[in-house]
């Protein structure tokens, strides 16, 4: 028998003007926190894998990223932040994890992977990239996207906390954490960097009261994401503990894994690739119709040229590129996994296979523009498809190499003559 979810707390009281307001301050000071933190190791002009070993104590490195603990003897910064708890621990004891490198993407794209702004969408991500998260929600949104910043985002969230992996859940109490979760762009006046920003405040409220059998929690994370002309991202976060020591045996524990979620950042930018690659596929944008014609007439894989006429018989939804359905040989097709949330919120692994021109057709498309269309000019649900295994057999059965060219120009005019299709035209205008 498949267990049930956990399911999120439910609303038992309205949410009042102050306390929204209040909200949004005590998320502009986290973001203010953090900001000032990082022009503090700005200003020390060490590289972000040979920070001062007499303050922080390494945890782990990873290609372009290092995590730091603070070591027991550093002083500790004072917390100005207001707490919206009712805990008596009303600032953090101290700098749990320190996170500092780069990644090699466009802002946008980082924030279009970090971008979370439903229940579907966070249970998305857990999947691929928190897997140390569990069941998860909005709880209520208190801000939104704009035409100048889609990536603005400001919600009451929660998720289900499991414990570190090889750590019994005797000696780790189920945990949940209630949170105000922010994201964002803007341009710094002080400094002009143009950046990108994440923070997550735990807050207690009685509108939201604990789930039963679950402990709370309390975590604040600061991200900031700095783009530079080099197309890098500088990466920065810090998470604050607001919990009393866990001991001699599970602080180490709780810290490692603390560092293991933030290092998990440096999968985001795959994430934000499927994400878009998903976006293309239920909006049917490819890389050329045209090769894609003339690839299927002269039975040849799109890509290398390579005669596929006799490997074309059998099996079809695996010799057809799934965005743009040409043809292809077994050596020219590009293996990605996408992920299918289902109603209860659980994520189905969905093998897909592109051509390579769609490959890189999908990696330079402007993952700000592709969010201006899901939130602000969302498509309605019925003229998207699911991405399903019935949905990509019958994909690859309308443009095998058996229909007759008839059969394709009729259904190319049909697409073409569509309210979907001049929708989609005005998208590939703006992608453009």
């Amino acid at each position: 028998m498949m267990a049930v979810p956990v399911q999120p707390p439910r609303q038992a009281a309205p949410l009042s003007a102050e306390d929204q307001l209040r909200f949004q301050e005590m998320t502009m000071q986290l973001l203010d926190r953090t900001l000032r933190d990082m022009d503090e190791h700005d200003a020390d002009s060490r590289s972000h894998e040979k920070q001062d070993p007499h303050v922080w104590k390494r945890i782990h490195h990873k290609d372009h990223f290092t995590t730091y603990t603070r070591c027991d003897d550093a002083p500790e910064a004072a917390y100005m932040a207001a707490d919206g708890g009712r805990s008596t621990t009303s600032r953090p004891s101290k700098d749990v994890v320190l996170g500092m490198g780069f990644v090699q993407c466009p802002l946008s794209e980082l924030m279009y992977g970090v971008f979370m702004g439903d229940s579907q969408a966070m249970a998305l991500k857990s999947a691929v990239v928190d897997k140390n998260i569990g069941n998860g929600a909005v709880l209520k949104q208190l801000l939104g996207p704009t035409e100048e910043d889609p990536f603005r985002f400001l919600a009451l969230k929660w998720i289900e906390v499991r414990p570190p992996r090889g750590v019994s859940g005797k000696l780790v109490a189920p945990r949940e954490v209630m949170f105000l979760g922010g994201t964002g762009t803007m341009r710094r006046r002080d400094t002009g960097d143009f950046i990108g920003y994440e923070v997550h405040h735990s807050i207690d409220h009685p509108a939201f009261p604990p789930v039963d059998g679950l402990r709370r929690t309390r975590i604040v994370i600061g991200s900031i994401y700095r783009e530079r002309p080099n197309g890098t991202v500088d990466l920065f976060i810090k998470s604050y503990s607001m919990e009393a020591d866990m001991g001699s045996i599970l602080g180490p524990l709780a810290m490692a894994h603390a560092a293991k979620c933030i290092e998990q950042v440096w999968t985001v930018p795959d994430f934000a690739y499927a994400k878009k690659l998903r976006w293309c596929i239920d909006h049917r944008m490819h890389s050329n119709n045209a090769k894609v014609l003339q690839a299927k007439l002269a039975n040849r894989c799109a890509s290398c040229d390579k005669s596929v006429a006799t490997i074309w018989k059998s099996r079809a939804v695996y010799r057809i590129c799934n965005l743009c359905k040409a043809p292809l040989c077994s050596n020219c097709r590009v293996k990605k996994n996408l992920y299918e949330i289902d109603p209860y919120f659980r994520a189905r692994k969905l093998p897909v296979r592109i051509c390579p021109p769609c490959r890189e057709f999908v990696k330079v498309l402007d993952a700000k523009e592709i969010q201006r269309q899901e939130m602000l000019r969302p498509q309605s649900a019925e003229v998207v498809n699911p991405l399903t295994p019935s949905t990509l057999d019958v994909l690859a059965h309308n443009f095998s190499l058996d229909n007759s060219f008839c059969t394709a120009s009729v259904e190319s005019l049909c697409m073409l003559d569509s309210p979907r299709a001049r929708s989609d035209s005005v998208k590939t205008e703006l992608l453009h």
